[in-house]
């Protein structure tokens, strides 16, 4: 069940993009071929994220496990830029969520209308215990 709960929660955060304007964090709503897209998808986020995601030593020491969810914004250009932690895990895996962040390449901008704009973007990022760690 926690697991279900988990992967809920994922696909609502994932796809909840705000506008950046007048008005800060505007809701608005984007078609599939409007939002912001890693390159290559979302599979090559996910495999991006397991190939350069390392377990921080103290999370791996103190067991620690679960989501970090940061919140960032796509610029025109693609850029990841302003990246915070909306829930966090201590033990090193915020900051090491973060960093991973920083080093993603740009992403293929949102669209509205024809035009790039700014979004606000939140991604889950999963820290599971490797098996054979207990």
């Amino acid at each position: 069940m926690k697991h279900f709960i988990a992967f809920i929660l994922i696909l609502f955060l994932q796809f909840e993009v705000h506008a950046q304007g007048a008005l800060k964090d505007v809701p608005v709503n984007l078609t599939e071929k409007e939002k912001p897209v890693f390159p290559g998808g979302e599979r090559e986020l996910r495999k991006y994220l397991a190939l350069n995601l390392r377990y921080p030593n103290a999370a791996l020491e103190n067991k620690v496990e679960g989501y970090v969810i940061l919140c960032f914004k796509i610029n025109v250009e693609g850029k990841v830029e302003d990246i915070k932690v909306l829930k966090g895990l201590g033990s090193g895996c915020d900051e090491e969520a973060i960093r991973v962040a920083r080093k993603m390449p740009h992403w293929e901008p949102a669209h509205k209308d024809g035009k790039a704009i700014e979004v606000v973007y939140y991604l889950p990022i999963d820290f599971e215990l490797p098996s054979g760690s207990d």
